[in-house]
């Protein structure tokens, strides 16, 4: 988990916006977060080996 500034909105672009709450499991992320990242074209912080969630659910 990092702060790619260059993906926040621009006066001629747009920006993205991810929104979520870890509810259980913060240290799966927090291992998630620690993974060897490298820069891949235009993109910075790309894990270098990729990373699967195998299950994931919505609340109500």
């Amino acid at each position: 988990m990092a702060d790619n500034a260059f993906l926040d909105h621009g006066q001629r672009d747009f920006g993205y916006a991810v929104f979520g709450k870890v509810v259980k499991g913060m240290d799966v992320a927090d291992k998630i977060s620690q993974v060897q990242t490298h820069n891949v074209g235009p993109y910075q912080n790309v894990p270098t080996k990729p990373v699967v969630i195998l299950s994931a659910k919505v609340l109500p």
